[in-house]
């Protein structure tokens, strides 16, 4: 009786991080970067990174949690050294999809 009761609680383990990996694939974030602060006040490029993001995420059937925007950040600046990025690393807890433009 103790293996029965054994292979259950595996059995509705197994059930509940599958769930969860499930939720988990089906949440987003969104990253977009200007180089540049003369892009970042323009607009240049954000927008429009923006929304083809939110396009793919829709088109996969994603849940957008946020689009995080690094705005006049250079390309190199260590990703763990800019600010939208660390929001990023804080959100990895709840998704397993990054899309980046």
């Amino acid at each position: 009786m103790t293996g029965s009761r054994r292979v259950m609680r595996l059995k509705e383990r197994n059930r509940k991080a599958q769930e969860v990996a499930e939720t988990i694939a089906e949440n987003a974030v969104g990253y977009v970067r200007v180089s540049t602060e003369e892009q970042a006040s323009s607009g240049h490029g954000l927008e429009a990174q923006r929304e083809a993001i939110e396009a793919f995420a829709k088109s996969q059937g994603y849940e957008l949690l946020d689009v995080i925007i690094d705005a006049g950040v250079s390309g190199a600046t260590k990703p763990e050294e800019r600010e939208g990025f660390q929001r990023i690393l804080e959100l990895a807890e709840k998704t397993s999809v990054l899309l980046a433009r």
